[in-house]
């Protein structure tokens, strides 16, 4: 920008009539207006400036005076909706305000337990989550006997950010931050930590509201049926005692592992009969792994949520990135966040007794029993252990004790299959483009799933069968041998024994046969020849 005067003669003639007449201070005045703004040296802009400089500098002074005299933004209050929906550098504050309405900042913390496989898998609940592939959240993989990195897992589960990728939910990511480090929480990386979704074939992933409002399905009334007992689990209020007895315990390990949850664990929420109806029939395949992110993506976004799922999975995952060290905060847990066992059931309202051959459990007057793996084999004749009635699980109820959980063999240890109607079984080993296929494709398929399980229950029949008998049948064996030989040593006449030497009826230590008996035999049959071998 370069200032210059004006060079046209007639402009300097009337300054200079008008300089004559007027003061110097107007003359001052009038050199200021011929001043004129150049773009170039060639294009002068029309508009002469109409503000000083001067001006320009005192009103940027006074806007910046301004601004730091008005106080900084207040964070937002989050009065509801969730919290993604707020500008992202306020979601972390607004998430640990919430974990701090917690009267123990402890209660804020959900950590799984390890289950049992060995107590558990005579009674069939093992089964049940292998069936969905499930058997690796039966475990812990954080390495940690009782601790809990509450800080690390709050700034990570406070940071996070949600991408559902190209392909949700298999693709979708959990990406947060603990200080520079920056953690994902996927469907691979949980893989990487241990097995989930071990079946093979597809998984489904129910949406938020098919999950959390399961009674806006179709087929709830038959999952209801199904799940609870007889005439039970129609009130609007459903009780935990009114579940199926294998469905009681199996809500338990559902509660901490699964679904978790602190309060009403002695009712039965919506969200947790379609779980317990996966379970209880093996389909349909739910995804391990999408709910596990689900479970902590919702409870960061929902503001009346004031709990952390799945910390102990977290803190393998933490670990996993190098997040946690050494010099990482964390609190001990309580000694009563033990392993589920069979003998540390009491809290959860079961009775527990172990005998010779059974494991023995009871909740609210109904008995349940598995088969010890290490149980002895019956003697002859000797009767069983009784179902209902037993002195050891107090007076009968009037119904018999459950032999396993939901139709596990009785007998076996391992629980080889579950008796449940063939046809189930057929439906739910369908192909996944099993409904596209022609109607003989359909009907061939179906037919051979049939027959190839069929043909296993009743190789598992047969060697149970077996199994059971073998000890008796062997024992009565040995009772005829032993029979045999007392009467053979013994000489008992009433047996009517042949008097031939080294018969199966004579020791061969017992006297040579009575005189005259080879010379009969010699001339009969001729001299004895050696054997031929």
């Amino acid at each position: 920008m370069v200032k210059t005067k004006k060079s046209t003669g007639k402009t300097i003639k009337r300054n200079a009539v008008a300089s004559s007449s007027s003061s110097p201070k107007q003359q001052r005045a009038g050199r200021q207006k011929e001043l004129v703004v150049h773009n170039s040296e060639n294009e002068p802009i029309p508009e002469p400036l109409s503000v000083h400089p001067a001006q320009l500098r005192r009103e940027q002074m006074e806007r910046e005076a301004q601004a730091q005299r008005q106080p900084p933004r207040l964070r937002p209050d989050w009065k509801g909706g969730f919290l993604d929906d707020i500008e992202y550098k306020w979601q972390a504050e607004l998430f640990d305000w919430k974990m701090s309405k917690n009267s123990d900042r402890k209660d804020g913390f959900m950590c799984e337990k390890e289950i049992s496989i060995e107590d558990f898998k005579p009674f069939g609940l093992v089964q049940k989550f292998e069936a969905l592939g499930w058997e690796a959240a039966l475990k812990c993989y954080d390495g940690e006997t009782g601790k809990v990195y509450m800080d690390a897992i709050q700034e990570w589960v406070g940071r996070l950010e949600m991408d559902p990728g190209t392909k949700p939910p298999e693709t979708m990511k959990l990406t947060g931050w603990i200080g520079e480090v920056k953690v994902i929480m996927s469907f691979e990386t949980l893989n990487e930590i241990a097995k989930f979704d071990s079946k093979e074939g597809r998984y489904t992933f129910p949406k938020e509201v098919e999950l959390y409002h399961p009674e806006k399905n179709k087929k709830w009334d038959t999952m209801l049926k199904d799940v609870f007992e007889p005439g039970k689990g129609k009130e609007k209020k459903m009780k935990k005692e009114e579940l199926k007895l294998p469905l009681r315990l199996l809500l338990t390990f559902v509660q901490q592992n699964v679904m978790p949850r602190r309060s009403d664990r002695a009712g039965i929420r919506d969200s947790d009969i379609p779980i317990l109806h996966c379970l209880m029939k093996g389909k349909p395949k739910i995804s391990y792994r999408y709910l596990v992110m689900m479970n902590i993506w919702t409870s960061r976004n929902y503001r009346e949520k004031q709990l952390i799922p799945h910390c102990r999975l977290i803190t393998a995952l933490l670990k996993k990135y190098g997040a946690i060290t050494g010099t990482s905060k964390f609190f001990m847990l309580p000694k009563g966040h033990a392993p589920f066992i069979l003998e540390k059931l009491g809290p959860y309202g079961w009775e527990y007794v172990k005998t010779d051959r059974y494991h023995k459990l009871k909740n609210a007057g109904r008995k349940w029993r598995g088969l010890r793996p290490d149980a002895r084999m019956l003697l002859a004749g000797e009767e069983d252990e009784a179902n209902s009635g037993d002195s050891v699980m107090g007076e009968s109820d009037g119904e018999d004790a459950e032999e396993v959980a939901m139709g596990a063999n009785v007998g076996t240890s391992s629980g080889m299959h579950d008796v449940e109607d063939v046809s189930e079984f057929v439906e739910r080993e369908r192909h996944e483009d099993w409904s596209s296929w022609p109607d003989f494709a359909q009907v061939l398929y179906d037919k051979l799933t049939r027959l190839g399980e069929q043909q296993k229950r009743d190789r598992d029949r047969n060697e149970l069968w077996h199994r059971v008998h073998a000890y008796n049948e062997q024992k009565g064996i040995n009772d005829r041998y032993l029979d045999d030989k007392r009467r053979r040593l013994n000489g008992d006449a009433s047996v009517g024994e042949p008097p031939l030497h080294h018969s199966a009826w004579l020791d061969p230590e017992q006297d040579a046969p009575p005189e005259g008996y080879l010379d009969m035999m010699k001339g009969v049959f001729g001299d004895p020849k050696p054997p031929h071998h």
